[in-house]
């Protein structure tokens, strides 16, 4: 019994230290402990029970608030706001000209090769704001509106705000680099989402796979998944935006988690992919 007791204490004691908030039991163990004490064959005093127990619940209430404060550090405003600029642009395209002319596509700013070439370097922000045709729009829309908020939440509205145009425009540089078709969509910077909550889950582990890990890794490898077995997808983009989204993540850092040369280091990494696909760009396109 005194070897139970002692087993027992440690464990209490210690739970704090073991995140046990990563199994989502305190009910169960609490209700284990006590039962425990209050057994015939327990030699444990129950006042000092008590008071363990009312730690082990203190301990896990400033754990929860600690992690709702870091999945929830602002409202996601931007996203909703992203969401407006591609359904006006949509709008837009549709009364003057079309959303699948090829023409219309490159006037409104679409990636196009050649023209980035010859000095269009806005052409690497503006596809992620362009959509060829409904469908396209409402898929790229659904996604956003899944998984913007989420990531807006945690990064906060002025990291969110980078992660999703730089990872947007690694996205564009990638297909500047790989395909000479004419492309455009959100889904770059979506999948630049995608990064972003992989390099949170490389910060936060076990907040993540209790929260949503497991869900966010299913829905990577559906869309990746239909990218490559689907035609007329720009998975260069897709794959660009999703190592772009890592490494702006990177490069913003996680609030209150992030150092100064950590994100220099990110900054860097960021700076000389995008050099390398912008250079391995002008090399595949010739110019005419």
């Amino acid at each position: 019994l005194r070897s139970r007791r002692t087993h027992m204490r440690t464990a209490l004691v210690d739970l704090p230290r073991r995140e046990i908030t990563a199994t989502g039991t305190y009910p169960q163990v609490l209700d284990q402990v006590l039962a425990f004490a209050m057994s015939e064959d327990s030699a444990a005093d129950p006042m000092e029970v008590a008071t363990l127990v009312n730690q082990v619940r203190a301990a896990a209430h400033d754990m929860n608030r600690s992690e709702y404060l870091v999945l929830n550090r602002a409202k996601p405003r931007l996203t909703y706001l992203f969401l407006g600029v591609n359904v006006a642009v949509f709008l837009l395209m549709t009364f003057t000209g079309g959303t699948t002319n090829p023409v219309n596509l490159v006037r409104w700013g679409a990636k196009y090769g050649p023209l980035i070439i010859d000095g269009q370097w806005w052409r690497l922000i503006t596809p992620n704001f362009i959509h060829i045709g409904l469908v396209h729009l409402m898929f790229n829309s659904l996604a956003l509106y899944v998984l913007g908020p989420v990531v807006e939440r945690i990064y906060g509205n002025g990291r969110f705000l980078l992660v999703y145009l730089t990872s947007g425009i690694l996205g564009v540089s990638a297909s500047f680099a790989f395909s000479p078709s004419i492309s455009a969509g959100a889904s770059a910077a979506i999948f630049g989402l995608f990064g972003a909550l992989l390099y949170f889950g490389q910060n936060y582990r076990n907040l993540f796979f209790r929260t949503m890990g497991t869900e966010i890794l299913v829905l990577l490898g559906i869309n990746l998944a239909f990218g490559f077995f689907s035609g007329g997808v720009d998975n260069f983009a897709h794959l660009g935006g999703l190592l772009g989204g890592y490494l702006a993540s990177w490069m913003v850092g996680l609030p209150e988690r992030s150092k100064w040369a950590s994100r220099l280091a990110g900054t860097a990494a960021y700076l000389l992919v995008l050099a390398l696909l912008i250079n391995i760009g002008f090399k595949s396109i010739p110019i005419a």
